[in-house]
Protein backbone atom coordinates (compact mmCIF):
# COMPACT_ATOMS: atom_id res chain seq x y z
CA UNK A 1 0.00 0.00 0.00
CA UNK A 2 2.93 2.26 0.99
CA UNK A 3 3.47 1.97 -3.02
CA UNK A 4 0.40 3.28 -4.08
CA UNK A 5 1.10 6.41 -1.82
CA UNK A 6 1.58 9.83 -3.85
CA UNK A 7 5.12 10.12 -2.14
CA UNK A 8 6.02 7.86 -4.51
CA UNK A 9 5.95 7.88 -8.55
CA UNK A 10 4.02 6.09 -10.59
CA UNK A 11 6.50 4.78 -13.14
CA UNK A 12 8.72 3.37 -9.98
CA UNK A 13 6.01 2.05 -9.36
CA UNK A 14 5.44 0.58 -12.83
CA UNK A 15 8.92 -0.63 -12.90
CA UNK A 16 9.01 -2.60 -10.02
CA UNK A 17 6.24 -4.67 -11.18
CA UNK A 18 8.41 -5.00 -14.10
CA UNK A 19 11.70 -6.02 -11.99
CA UNK A 20 9.49 -8.98 -10.45
CA UNK A 21 7.55 -10.25 -13.45
CA UNK A 22 11.56 -10.59 -14.84
CA UNK A 23 12.94 -12.13 -12.19
CA UNK A 24 14.94 -9.33 -10.81
CA UNK A 25 16.09 -9.65 -7.31
CA UNK A 26 13.90 -7.08 -4.82
CA UNK A 27 10.76 -8.25 -2.81
CA UNK A 28 7.39 -7.02 -4.10
CA UNK A 29 3.80 -7.74 -2.64
CA UNK A 30 1.17 -9.68 -5.21
CA UNK A 31 -0.93 -7.99 -6.59
CA UNK A 32 -2.89 -10.46 -9.01
CA UNK A 33 -4.93 -7.71 -10.52
CA UNK A 34 -1.11 -6.01 -11.77
CA UNK A 35 0.55 -8.71 -12.97
CA UNK A 36 2.33 -7.91 -16.50
CA UNK A 37 3.28 -10.44 -18.55
CA UNK A 38 5.08 -8.86 -21.43
CA UNK A 39 6.49 -5.28 -22.46
CA UNK A 40 3.76 -4.62 -23.94
CA UNK A 41 1.58 -4.39 -21.22
CA UNK A 42 4.18 -2.96 -19.21
CA UNK A 43 3.93 0.52 -21.32
CA UNK A 44 -0.27 -0.09 -21.49
CA UNK A 45 0.25 0.12 -17.43
CA UNK A 46 2.65 2.91 -17.32
CA UNK A 47 0.03 4.98 -19.67
CA UNK A 48 -3.05 3.54 -17.52
CA UNK A 49 -0.99 4.87 -14.27
CA UNK A 50 -0.60 8.25 -15.59
CA UNK A 51 -3.54 8.47 -17.45
CA UNK A 52 -5.48 7.35 -14.54
CA UNK A 53 -4.00 10.64 -12.27
CA UNK A 54 -4.18 13.58 -15.32
CA UNK A 55 -6.52 12.03 -17.57
CA UNK A 56 -9.51 13.91 -16.20
CA UNK A 57 -7.90 17.09 -16.07
CA UNK A 58 -8.61 19.58 -18.99
CA UNK A 59 -6.10 20.38 -21.34
CA UNK A 60 -3.79 23.29 -20.76
CA UNK A 61 -3.34 23.58 -24.56
CA UNK A 62 -5.93 24.49 -26.59
CA UNK A 63 -6.30 25.25 -30.38
CA UNK A 64 -8.21 28.33 -29.16
CA UNK A 65 -5.72 29.65 -26.96
CA UNK A 66 -7.56 29.40 -23.81
CA UNK A 67 -6.48 32.40 -21.40
CA UNK A 68 -4.31 31.09 -18.43
CA UNK A 69 -4.67 32.67 -15.19
CA UNK A 70 -2.62 35.99 -14.28
CA UNK A 71 -0.44 33.75 -12.10
CA UNK A 72 0.68 31.40 -14.89
CA UNK A 73 1.13 34.56 -16.93
CA UNK A 74 3.24 36.02 -14.33
CA UNK A 75 5.07 33.33 -14.31
CA UNK A 76 6.32 33.48 -17.84
CA UNK A 77 7.12 37.01 -17.58
CA UNK A 78 8.76 37.08 -14.57
CA UNK A 79 11.41 33.31 -16.49
CA UNK A 80 12.52 35.80 -18.82
CA UNK A 81 12.42 39.36 -17.34
CA UNK A 82 9.98 40.83 -20.16
CA UNK A 83 6.99 42.37 -20.54
CA UNK A 84 3.68 41.12 -22.00
CA UNK A 85 4.27 43.09 -25.04
CA UNK A 86 7.51 41.63 -25.27
CA UNK A 87 6.40 37.83 -24.74
CA UNK A 88 3.92 36.34 -27.26
CA UNK A 89 0.61 34.52 -26.49
CA UNK A 90 1.86 31.24 -27.60
CA UNK A 91 5.18 31.59 -25.09
CA UNK A 92 3.11 32.67 -22.35
CA UNK A 93 0.73 29.78 -22.64
CA UNK A 94 3.43 27.29 -23.13
CA UNK A 95 5.88 28.73 -19.67
CA UNK A 96 3.18 28.85 -17.87
CA UNK A 97 0.95 25.47 -18.47
CA UNK A 98 4.86 24.16 -17.59
CA UNK A 99 4.68 25.69 -14.85
CA UNK A 100 0.89 24.50 -13.76
CA UNK A 101 2.37 21.13 -14.10
CA UNK A 102 5.18 21.40 -12.28
CA UNK A 103 3.63 22.48 -9.26
CA UNK A 104 0.78 20.45 -9.53
CA UNK A 105 3.91 17.58 -9.54
CA UNK A 106 5.38 18.82 -6.39
CA UNK A 107 2.14 19.64 -4.51
CA UNK A 108 1.07 15.85 -4.85
CA UNK A 109 3.88 13.79 -4.99
CA UNK A 110 7.20 15.37 -2.89
CA UNK A 111 7.24 15.13 1.15
CA UNK A 112 5.72 18.18 2.64
CA UNK A 113 4.78 18.68 -1.31
CA UNK A 114 2.31 21.68 0.15
CA UNK A 115 4.58 23.28 2.00
CA UNK A 116 7.49 23.55 -1.03
CA UNK A 117 4.40 24.45 -3.10
CA UNK A 118 2.93 27.53 -1.21
CA UNK A 119 6.85 28.74 -0.60
CA UNK A 120 7.65 28.94 -4.14
CA UNK A 121 4.46 30.51 -5.00
CA UNK A 122 4.86 32.89 -2.49
CA UNK A 123 8.89 33.64 -3.05
CA UNK A 124 7.76 34.17 -6.91
CA UNK A 125 4.30 37.09 -5.64
CA UNK A 126 7.73 38.88 -3.46
CA UNK A 127 9.95 39.03 -6.19
CA UNK A 128 7.47 40.15 -8.60
CA UNK A 129 6.05 43.09 -5.68
CA UNK A 130 10.27 43.66 -5.33
CA UNK A 131 10.93 44.00 -8.63
CA UNK A 132 8.19 46.80 -8.95
CA UNK A 133 8.76 48.14 -5.54
CA UNK A 134 12.97 48.82 -7.32
CA UNK A 135 11.43 50.06 -9.95
CA UNK A 136 14.48 50.90 -11.71
CA UNK A 137 16.38 51.86 -8.33
CA UNK A 138 19.41 50.75 -7.44
CA UNK A 139 18.80 49.75 -3.74
CA UNK A 140 19.35 45.81 -3.04
CA UNK A 141 16.84 46.14 -0.11
CA UNK A 142 13.30 47.18 0.93
CA UNK A 143 10.70 45.08 2.73
CA UNK A 144 9.51 42.75 0.17
CA UNK A 145 13.61 41.49 0.10
CA UNK A 146 13.60 41.53 3.60
CA UNK A 147 10.25 39.13 3.59
CA UNK A 148 12.25 37.24 0.67
CA UNK A 149 15.26 37.03 3.19
CA UNK A 150 13.32 35.80 6.29
CA UNK A 151 10.72 32.99 4.19
CA UNK A 152 14.39 31.85 3.04
CA UNK A 153 15.66 31.38 6.46
CA UNK A 154 13.44 29.60 8.23
CA UNK A 155 13.24 27.26 6.05
CA UNK A 156 15.39 23.72 6.65
CA UNK A 157 17.92 22.53 4.44
CA UNK A 158 15.99 19.53 2.87
CA UNK A 159 12.98 22.38 2.23
CA UNK A 160 15.69 24.66 0.95
CA UNK A 161 16.80 21.94 -1.53
CA UNK A 162 13.43 21.44 -3.06
CA UNK A 163 12.80 25.11 -3.53
CA UNK A 164 15.95 25.68 -5.33
CA UNK A 165 15.35 22.46 -7.20
CA UNK A 166 11.83 23.45 -7.64
CA UNK A 167 12.92 27.22 -9.11
CA UNK A 168 16.15 25.11 -10.81
CA UNK A 169 13.28 22.97 -13.07
CA UNK A 170 10.73 25.91 -13.67
CA UNK A 171 13.61 27.79 -15.25
CA UNK A 172 14.99 24.96 -17.67
CA UNK A 173 11.72 24.16 -18.66
CA UNK A 174 10.87 27.69 -19.08
CA UNK A 175 14.47 27.64 -21.09
CA UNK A 176 12.60 24.49 -23.43
CA UNK A 177 9.52 26.24 -23.93
CA UNK A 178 11.76 29.42 -25.13
CA UNK A 179 14.14 26.98 -27.17
CA UNK A 180 10.92 25.82 -29.09
CA UNK A 181 9.70 29.18 -29.36
CA UNK A 182 12.63 30.36 -31.77
CA UNK A 183 11.98 27.91 -33.55
CA UNK A 184 8.24 28.31 -34.15
CA UNK A 185 8.96 31.95 -35.19
CA UNK A 186 12.06 31.62 -37.22
CA UNK A 187 9.32 28.50 -39.62
CA UNK A 188 6.78 31.43 -39.32
CA UNK A 189 9.19 33.77 -40.78
CA UNK A 190 10.08 31.63 -43.48
CA UNK A 191 6.55 30.77 -44.54
CA UNK A 192 5.89 34.16 -44.61
CA UNK A 193 9.29 35.38 -46.54
CA UNK A 194 9.04 38.17 -43.66
CA UNK A 195 12.30 39.11 -42.96
CA UNK A 196 14.07 35.83 -44.68
CA UNK A 197 15.96 34.98 -45.19
CA UNK A 198 18.14 36.06 -41.58
CA UNK A 199 20.89 38.43 -42.60
CA UNK A 200 23.71 36.04 -40.46
CA UNK A 201 22.37 32.90 -42.28
CA UNK A 202 24.57 31.18 -44.74
CA UNK A 203 22.00 32.03 -47.46
CA UNK A 204 21.46 35.29 -46.06
CA UNK A 205 25.10 36.08 -46.00
CA UNK A 206 25.55 35.07 -49.61
CA UNK A 207 22.96 37.32 -50.77
CA UNK A 208 23.88 40.42 -48.72
CA UNK A 209 27.27 39.97 -50.74
CA UNK A 210 25.82 39.44 -54.23
CA UNK A 211 23.53 42.89 -53.48
CA UNK A 212 26.35 44.87 -52.10
CA UNK A 213 28.58 43.91 -54.97
CA UNK A 214 31.21 42.93 -52.55
CA UNK A 215 31.38 39.66 -54.57
CA UNK A 216 31.09 37.81 -57.74
CA UNK A 217 28.70 34.43 -57.66
CA UNK A 218 31.47 32.72 -58.97
CA UNK A 219 33.91 34.09 -56.66
CA UNK A 220 31.14 33.10 -53.72
CA UNK A 221 30.70 29.58 -54.97
CA UNK A 222 34.48 28.91 -55.10
CA UNK A 223 34.58 29.71 -51.59
CA UNK A 224 32.13 27.36 -50.75
CA UNK A 225 33.91 24.74 -52.17
CA UNK A 226 36.86 25.81 -49.83
CA UNK A 227 35.83 26.18 -46.83
CA UNK A 228 36.14 23.56 -44.75
CA UNK A 229 35.05 24.43 -40.92
CA UNK A 230 36.38 21.84 -38.24
CA UNK A 231 33.70 20.35 -35.29
CA UNK A 232 36.29 19.28 -33.03
CA UNK A 233 35.15 16.99 -29.99
CA UNK A 234 36.04 17.14 -26.72
CA UNK A 235 35.27 15.73 -23.02
CA UNK A 236 34.28 17.86 -20.48
CA UNK A 237 34.54 16.66 -16.95
CA UNK A 238 32.93 19.66 -15.47
CA UNK A 239 29.70 18.53 -17.13
CA UNK A 240 27.17 17.32 -14.70
CA UNK A 241 24.80 17.52 -16.15
CA UNK A 242 23.08 13.87 -17.24
CA UNK A 243 22.38 13.39 -20.78
CA UNK A 244 18.93 11.29 -19.64
CA UNK A 245 17.76 15.05 -18.24
CA UNK A 246 18.61 16.51 -21.78
CA UNK A 247 16.92 14.47 -23.68
CA UNK A 248 13.78 14.29 -21.24
CA UNK A 249 13.98 18.68 -22.18
CA UNK A 250 13.97 17.90 -26.10
CA UNK A 251 11.07 15.55 -25.69
CA UNK A 252 9.51 18.49 -23.83
CA UNK A 253 10.42 20.45 -26.66
CA UNK A 254 9.26 17.80 -29.40
CA UNK A 255 5.96 17.75 -27.73
CA UNK A 256 5.33 21.37 -27.67
CA UNK A 257 5.81 21.42 -31.09
CA UNK A 258 3.19 18.77 -31.57
CA UNK A 259 1.18 20.94 -29.91
CA UNK A 260 1.20 23.73 -32.21
CA UNK A 261 -0.96 21.92 -35.10
CA UNK A 262 -3.76 23.94 -35.76
CA UNK A 263 -5.92 20.83 -37.02
CA UNK A 264 -4.63 18.35 -34.28
CA UNK A 265 -7.77 16.13 -32.67
CA UNK A 266 -8.60 16.44 -29.42
CA UNK A 267 -8.11 12.99 -28.34
CA UNK A 268 -4.43 13.60 -29.33
CA UNK A 269 -3.87 16.96 -27.79
CA UNK A 270 -5.10 14.90 -24.54
CA UNK A 271 -2.66 11.87 -25.25
CA UNK A 272 0.72 14.71 -25.28
CA UNK A 273 -0.81 16.79 -22.13
CA UNK A 274 -0.28 13.46 -20.92
CA UNK A 275 3.28 12.91 -22.10
CA UNK A 276 4.73 16.28 -20.86
CA UNK A 277 2.99 15.87 -17.71
CA UNK A 278 5.10 12.41 -16.97
CA UNK A 279 8.11 14.19 -18.72
CA UNK A 280 7.78 16.66 -16.20
CA UNK A 281 7.38 14.43 -13.24
CA UNK A 282 9.93 12.17 -14.67
CA UNK A 283 11.95 14.99 -14.32
CA UNK A 284 11.11 16.15 -11.16
CA UNK A 285 11.66 12.45 -9.69
CA UNK A 286 15.58 12.52 -11.37
CA UNK A 287 18.94 13.49 -9.78
CA UNK A 288 20.07 15.85 -12.27
CA UNK A 289 23.45 15.73 -11.21
CA UNK A 290 25.75 13.46 -12.23
CA UNK A 291 27.38 12.22 -8.91
CA UNK A 292 30.42 10.28 -9.86
CA UNK A 293 33.13 11.35 -12.41
CA UNK A 294 32.66 9.96 -15.45
CA UNK A 295 35.84 7.81 -16.93
CA UNK A 296 37.91 9.08 -20.38
CA UNK A 297 36.22 5.99 -21.73
CA UNK A 298 32.87 6.90 -20.39
CA UNK A 299 33.35 11.08 -21.11
CA UNK A 300 34.15 9.70 -25.01
CA UNK A 301 31.17 7.80 -25.08
CA UNK A 302 28.81 10.60 -24.40
CA UNK A 303 30.51 12.69 -26.93
CA UNK A 304 29.78 10.51 -29.45
CA UNK A 305 26.14 10.48 -28.46
CA UNK A 306 26.55 14.01 -29.62
CA UNK A 307 27.53 12.81 -33.49
CA UNK A 308 24.66 10.16 -33.16
CA UNK A 309 21.73 11.44 -32.00
CA UNK A 310 22.31 15.54 -33.18
CA UNK A 311 25.28 15.65 -35.94
CA UNK A 312 24.40 12.90 -37.74
CA UNK A 313 21.26 14.09 -38.86
CA UNK A 314 21.41 18.16 -38.69
CA UNK A 315 24.50 18.20 -40.87
CA UNK A 316 23.47 16.55 -44.05
CA UNK A 317 20.41 18.16 -43.72
CA UNK A 318 22.26 21.93 -43.29
CA UNK A 319 24.27 20.84 -46.53
CA UNK A 320 21.13 19.21 -48.65
CA UNK A 321 19.53 22.62 -47.89
CA UNK A 322 22.15 25.00 -48.53
CA UNK A 323 22.34 22.75 -51.73
CA UNK A 324 18.94 23.34 -52.69
CA UNK A 325 19.12 27.29 -52.08
CA UNK A 326 22.14 27.54 -54.37
CA UNK A 327 20.86 25.52 -56.93
CA UNK A 328 17.49 27.51 -57.18
CA UNK A 329 19.16 31.17 -57.39
CA UNK A 330 19.80 31.96 -60.70
CA UNK A 331 22.85 33.24 -60.03
CA UNK A 332 24.28 29.77 -59.52
CA UNK A 333 22.28 27.36 -60.95
CA UNK A 334 24.03 24.59 -59.34
CA UNK A 335 24.88 22.71 -56.05
CA UNK A 336 27.86 22.16 -54.51
CA UNK A 337 29.68 19.30 -55.84
CA UNK A 338 29.53 15.66 -54.35
CA UNK A 339 32.84 15.63 -53.29
CA UNK A 340 33.09 18.64 -51.20
CA UNK A 341 32.74 18.14 -47.17
CA UNK A 342 32.75 21.74 -45.73
CA UNK A 343 32.08 20.45 -42.36
CA UNK A 344 34.14 17.69 -40.90
CA UNK A 345 34.91 16.35 -37.48
CA UNK A 346 38.04 15.52 -35.19
CA UNK A 347 38.12 14.18 -31.46
CA UNK A 348 40.23 14.95 -28.54
CA UNK A 349 38.71 12.76 -26.80
CA UNK A 350 40.36 9.52 -24.84
CA UNK A 351 43.78 11.74 -26.51
CA UNK A 352 44.47 14.81 -24.86
CA UNK A 353 47.73 14.81 -23.38
CA UNK A 354 46.90 17.70 -20.46
CA UNK A 355 48.62 15.50 -17.62
CA UNK A 356 45.30 13.91 -16.82
CA UNK A 357 47.16 10.24 -15.79
CA UNK A 358 43.91 8.35 -16.17
CA UNK A 359 44.40 9.43 -20.20
CA UNK A 360 46.72 6.19 -20.92
CA UNK A 361 48.17 4.33 -24.40
CA UNK A 362 45.65 2.24 -23.68
CA UNK A 363 42.62 4.30 -22.86
CA UNK A 364 43.29 6.13 -26.16
CA UNK A 365 43.11 2.89 -28.04
CA UNK A 366 40.24 2.02 -26.78
CA UNK A 367 38.32 5.02 -27.39
CA UNK A 368 39.51 5.32 -31.19
CA UNK A 369 37.99 1.97 -31.68
CA UNK A 370 34.80 2.78 -30.62
CA UNK A 371 34.82 6.21 -32.08
CA UNK A 372 35.74 3.39 -35.29
CA UNK A 373 33.24 1.25 -34.58
CA UNK A 374 29.97 3.87 -34.15
CA UNK A 375 31.22 5.72 -37.11
CA UNK A 376 30.67 2.25 -38.53
CA UNK A 377 27.56 1.04 -37.61
CA UNK A 378 26.33 4.74 -38.43
CA UNK A 379 27.09 4.25 -42.42
CA UNK A 380 26.07 1.23 -42.25
CA UNK A 381 22.60 1.92 -40.72
CA UNK A 382 22.48 5.00 -43.97
CA UNK A 383 23.09 2.20 -46.25
CA UNK A 384 20.46 -0.09 -45.05
CA UNK A 385 18.01 2.54 -45.29
CA UNK A 386 19.14 3.67 -48.64
CA UNK A 387 18.47 -0.14 -49.60
CA UNK A 388 15.31 0.05 -48.48
CA UNK A 389 14.09 3.56 -50.38
CA UNK A 390 16.12 2.73 -53.79
CA UNK A 391 14.01 -0.12 -54.38
CA UNK A 392 14.55 0.55 -58.95
CA UNK A 393 14.94 -2.48 -60.68
CA UNK A 394 17.31 -2.65 -63.56
CA UNK A 395 14.99 -3.22 -66.10
CA UNK A 396 12.83 0.07 -65.22
CA UNK A 397 15.83 2.17 -64.96
CA UNK A 398 17.11 4.83 -67.23
CA UNK A 399 20.11 4.80 -69.20
CA UNK A 400 21.84 7.74 -67.25
CA UNK A 401 21.03 5.54 -63.61
CA UNK A 402 22.39 2.45 -65.13
CA UNK A 403 25.61 4.29 -66.58
CA UNK A 404 25.96 5.72 -62.99
CA UNK A 405 25.17 1.93 -60.89
CA UNK A 406 28.42 -0.31 -60.68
Amino acid sequence: PRLLSREWPRPFFALLLFRRECGLRGHLPFFPMLRLRTVGQLSRRVVWLHSSRVGTQPSLWRPSGSLLSTTSSAAAESSSGASAQDNPVQLRRDVGSLGKLLGTIIRDQSADGKKIFDVVEDMRRLGREWRSERDGASDQGGPKFQQLVNLARDLTASEMRLVARAFAQFLTLANSAEGHHRVRKLQEREVTGENWPMQDSVIGTVQSLLESDKATAEEIFESLCQLQAEIVLTAHPTEVNRRTVIRKHQQVAALLHELDSKSIPTRVRDRVHRDITQQIELLWHTDEIRREKPTPIKEARQGLNIVTESLWTSVPAFLRRLDAELESNPDFNKPLPPDIAPVVFASWMGGDRDGNPNVTPEVTREVSINSRLTGAGLIRSSFQRLANEVTVHRGLASAALLYELP
